[in-house]
């Protein structure tokens, strides 16, 4: 965000200054919260406890990373063991690259099936196989083989083959980015071989604005045209294990270091795209992009927005912007703006084929703006640009240093009606606590859902307290233009029931039944519900 005018630096800075403030005490209410519920779980086993808590309205299966601090600790090794089934689930030790002294032991696994708005447990086990005490000829005890490591490295030769293939997909891996992304189910090849590779960054010249632009956004300019894979640089595989396979390159370029990270996951399908921007010089008027040239030449374009989902060429208003005043008409049409502010993700689809990138940036584009003539959609995060403020007297806004993105990248049957909920993922990861575990007599279960919506289509975004009273408020929206008949469930029964307006007023009874109630929400509806429990 820019704030524009005279020393609209300083304005920024407030914003940041507030933005910093309110995201530590968000953070600390969500830790607190978490803590709270752990301490009140009945856990069986005796053992590091993980709870994994899910913020999303559908059951899912994600990543979860946990430290454990291995500092004087005799064993350093664990596998993690499912609450519900009590077998092990697989996992791999991730080595950081940070250079941090004293770092604490990372583990990553996928948990499976974690319930809506919900929580379920797992257990770090110390891996202590084929330990045993010895005594000397002193009667001295020792500890003999206290551990065997569970995370080997499996890096070998054929990591660095120049392909890699799971059960998804077939990567094919180019000099600063990706050449091939073979999807296996559906058997099609998804990228396209001309101009820009698969996630390759490439920056462009960006005179600009912001909100002055006067007339229409100002486009791009190939001056001082660069992208990654000019230099050439290699992919080495750094990582090799039972949960994801990875593969970095760095680079540095004119104005910054570009270092790039790629993973595919065993069991689930995406594949990671991690792209940081290391000491950005600030150099006026540059943009930097991601690219993902597909192969589609007639591709629907859509995205989401705040509780709803926009197509390209469909869902604008009709016509140009227009009259702002007199020196400031807009009139490129609507339909035809791009680049566009996008929320959680972004899909391109054609001929029932669909691919969908959750986006960590506020702009994507989906024309390439290296060659005019290509067709074809080239799905592009817009990562950052240095420009001049909108006034006369204002400065610029060079953001300098360093920057940090993540992208999921995913394909399947269908259109963007398929993705909604992988899209929105990304952004709203699996949380985890970690707590010595002790059973709580009358304690909450190891695994809990405590809402949960049965239409797909309909996503619950909102559960928190009323503004005025001690209940809570509900709010669903419907994200596929259907009428649709929803049961909405919770955890313990409903006392009170009431429909409200979105500002939680003019309240309607309803009629539940126990857990449960029915409602009819409308295509593209918001309905806000208040409830008692």
């Amino acid at each position: 965000m820019v704030g524009g005018g005279v020393h609209g630096h300083l304005t920024d800075l407030t914003f940041r200054k507030k933005f910093e403030k309110a995201l530590t005490a968000a953070t600390d209410i969500t830790d607190n919260s978490m803590k709270a519920l752990v301490s009140k779980i009945n856990f069986s086993k005796k053992d590091l406890a993980i709870v994994v808590f899910n913020s999303l309205s559908w059951n899912r299966s994600d990543e979860v990373k946990v430290n454990i601090e291995p500092y004087g600790q005799k064993v350093t090794t664990y596998k993690i063991l499912d609450a519900q089934t009590g077998n092990e689930v697989p996992s791999q030790q991730i080595v950081s690259n940070q250079g941090n002294d004293n770092e604490p032991v990372t583990i990553s696994f996928i948990a499976e099936n974690v319930p809506s708005i919900g929580y379920k447990t797992y257990y770090a086990v110390p891996f202590m196989e084929e330990s045993k005490f010895v005594t000397d000829k002193n009667s001295t005890k020792y500890w003999m083989n206290p551990s065997k490591p569970t995370h080997p490295s499996m890096i070998g030769a054929s990591a660095n083959s120049g392909t890699y293939e799971n059960d998804f997909y077939k990567v094919m891996f180019s000099k600063g980015g990706i050449k091939g992304i073979y999807d296996k189910q559906l058997q099609k090849e998804l990228l396209s071989a001309n101009g820009l590779l698969g996630g390759e960054v490439f920056q462009l010249e960006s005179v600009g604005n912001g909100a002055g632009e006067f007339t229409d956004i100002q486009p791009v300019s190939m001056n001082g045209f660069e992208k990654v894979s000019q230099y050439a640089p290699n992919w080495n595989c750094c990582e090799f294990g039972d949960v994801k396979k990875s593969w970095e390159f760095t680079q540095q370029t004119k104005f910054a270091t570009i270092r790039e990270k790629i993973s595919l996951y065993d069991k689930v399908k995406k594949i990671d795209f991690e792209i940081d921007i290391l000491g950005f010089s600030g150099e006026h008027y540059r943009e930097y992009r991601v690219a993902f040239p597909l192969n589609q030449s007639q591709a629907t374009i859509a995205y989401e927005v705040p509780m709803g989902v926009v197509e390209v060429g469909k869902n604008e208003i009709k016509g140009a912007a227009g009259f702002s005043y007199k020196t400031q008409i807009y009139d490129t049409p609507c339909s035809e703006v791009h680049p566009r502010e996008v929320q959680d993700w972004f899909n391109a689809s054609e001929n029932n084929v669909s691919v969908n990138i959750s986006s960590s940036v506020a702009v994507f584009d989906w024309v390439d703006p290296t060659d005019k003539t290509n067709k074809n959609a080239v799905l592009q995060p817009v990562l950052l640009a240095s420009r001049r403020s909108c006034h006369g007297e204002g400065n610029f806004y060079l953001q300098p240093g360093n920057h940090h993105y993540l992208f999921s990248f995913t394909s399947g049957e269908g259109d963007w009606k398929n993705f909604v909920h992988s899209g929105k993922q990304q952004n709203m990861p699996l949380l985890q606590v970690t707590a010595k575990s002790q059973p709580v007599e009358n304690g909450l279960p190891e695994t809990m859902s405590f809402a949960n919506v049965d239409a797909k289509n309909v996503i619950v975004s909102v559960p928190k307290k009323s503004d005025d009273e001690n209940n809570l408020i509900v709010r669903l929206y419907e994200t596929s233009g259907i009428d649709t008949e929803v049961t909405v469930g919770f955890a313990k029964p409903i006392k009170g029931l009431w429909k409200t307006d979105i500002i939680e007023e003019n309240p309607q009874d309803i009629n539940a039944q126990g857990n449960t109630f029915k409602i009819k929400i409308g295509h593209n509806a918001i309905e806000t519900f208040k409830i008692k429990f």
